[in-house]
């Protein structure tokens, strides 16, 4: 099966709160199949990468901290090529998700960023707004 029609059926049913956790968790292997293969990303596969993490920080699914590692490091080798709308929206979705914060991650994510904000709309703003409300640091 395609990932990409694979990801989208994932966030089509998630949005009417209907997911597949059964499935889902069945096909775990299968997509950490896909994420260990994706060390030179496609803009394809940062969309899905970026999806990906959508559908673990909108689920809070238990049981993906290796998928969420994998998925980490493969955004965070493509930061500099990704699209800044695109940045925001990773930022979004990392803040959203159920594990413990990366502040070297976090770092980079800002560095880049901030590089760029006069490119961003307020739409994007508001997601980066919202992200920096969902993040909890202790310190």
């Amino acid at each position: 099966m395609n990932l990409k029609y694979f990801l989208a059926g994932f966030i089509y049913l998630s949005q009417h709160h209907s997911f597949p956790y059964e499935y889902f968790y069945r096909h775990k292997d299968s997509l950490m199949h896909f994420l260990e293969a994706a060390d030179n990303l496609s803009d394809k596969k940062v969309s899905n990468c970026i999806s990906m993490l959508e559908i673990l920080g909108r689920e809070r699914l238990i049981h993906c901290e290796k998928i969420i590692d994998r998925l980490l490091q493969c955004l965070s080798i493509n930061l500099g090529a990704t699209d800044t709308s695109q940045l925001a929206r990773i930022f979004f979705y990392y803040s959203r998700l159920k594990c413990t914060i990366d502040y070297v991650f976090v770092g980079k994510l800002m560095e880049r960023l901030y590089l760029f904000m006069h490119r961003l709309d307020n739409r994007h703003y508001a997601l980066i707004i919202k992200a920096v409300a969902h993040l909890n640091y202790q310190d």
